[in-house]
């Protein structure tokens, strides 16, 4: 008769008993001084002890830029450090590439970002993802309709289950207008003779512009079709007989709509007070500078407003005191920090990373 052989008692491996949580608060503080600001947060949610060890950093957006192909690049400004996309996400833009040719650079909104990709059927799908939750918003298909060049816009977060945020498409070249409402099977287009040089979103809704006109984009409009309204409004005395200005480009400032123009050789800015119907002057701001807010960008310099040159001198941030408005206003040209990325990129806005937990 064979004897049983007892079973060793399985001997724990030291890293498995220790407890992590009893770490002294020295080497946990030297610790998080050296995370960025993404894997601080995830450090501080770890657990109490490992929250209290670490004061909580300022909630700061980081600028995010990109090419059309190009990864993503994140940077944070106040710690002046590149933070690189996270690996989930590359895996799955891998995945969109090995499907068809992928668009990176069309959009960014309330800290999700709009990939395109398109077939050879010619067949788009715009996939919205979250870069730090990983979590996704796949958009009704596009058929015949080329994504290069255009722009996607959020009027709310994706994340809001209660209110689903409407969504605009626009392009100039071929000139586009679509829009839908997250979860709709299919987008509507908008008929407008002129073509819109931008589209912006602030406060839930949509505007855009012409060198002359300033228009509202009112979805709800022709039985919820949508149309573009054309914005009356009255001109400051400045403008008292000199010729109608000329826009630029508008922008999302601290939740006013603002709009630039060129006067007398100045640049000169103006928020839209849509109450009162009215364009108020607002104060000398700066000769180049970048603004940057949930649902979109405008950059500025003499020349060209549309792509962001990174060269080697030098810039000073100032802080708007909200944490989703910011103005960067560069003495000329910034250097990115790494050096891997291209002498020009598209501004795509700022992102706040929203892990649930801080």
């Amino acid at each position: 008769m064979s004897q049983r052989r007892s079973k060793k008692p399985r001997v724990t491996p030291p890293h498995e008993r220790q407890d992590w949580s009893a770490l002294g608060k020295l080497p946990l503080r030297t610790i998080a001084g050296h995370l960025n600001s993404i894997d601080h947060v995830r450090f501080r949610s770890a657990c109490s002890s490992w929250r209290t060890s670490s004061a909580k950093r300022p909630k700061t957006p980081f600028l995010i830029t990109t090419g059309y192909k190009e990864a993503f690049s994140f940077y944070d400004h106040v710690r002046e450090e590149n933070i690189p996309l996270p690996s989930d996400v590359n895996t799955y833009i891998s995945y969109l590439k090995s499907l068809g040719t992928v668009y990176i650079g069309i959009g960014c909104s309330f800290g999700w970002i709009a990939l395109a990709m398109e077939n050879q059927f010619e067949i788009s799908t715009i996939t919205l993802i979250n870069p730090f939750t990983f979590a996704r918003v796949e958009l009704s298909q596009l058929t015949g309709l080329r994504l290069f060049g255009g722009r996607v816009l959020l009027s709310g977060s994706p994340a809001n289950l209660q209110q689903r945020p409407m969504v605009v498409y626009h392009s100039v070249y071929p000139r586009h207008l679509k829009f839908q409402q997250i979860g709709d099977k299919q987008w509507k287009t908008i008929q407008h003779p002129s073509s819109l040089a931008e589209v912006i979103a602030c406060n839930g809704r949509f505007y855009g512009f012409t060198s002359n006109e300033l228009y509202s984009i009112d979805l709800q409009a022709n039985n919820g079709n949508g149309a573009v309204v054309q914005l009356v409004l009255d001109l400051p005395d400045i403008f008292s007989g000199a010729p109608p200005p000329r826009w630029k480009f508008l922008a999302d400032f601290s939740g006013d709509l603002v709009v630039m123009c060129s006067h007398n050789e100045r640049e000169l800015f103006l928020k839209v007070d849509l109450e009162n119907l009215r364009l108020v002057l607002m104060p000398n701001m700066a000769h180049c500078l970048l603004f940057q807010c949930q649902s979109g960008s405008s950059f500025y310099i003499p020349g060209d407003h549309r792509f962001l040159k990174f060269n080697h001198d030098s810039h000073h941030i100032v802080n708007t005191g909200s944490p989703n408005h910011v103005i960067i206003i560069y003495a000329h040209h910034w250097k990115h920090p790494d050096c891997k990325i291209r002498s020009k990129a598209v501004p795509l806005g700022w992102i706040t990373p929203d892990l649930n937990k801080s």
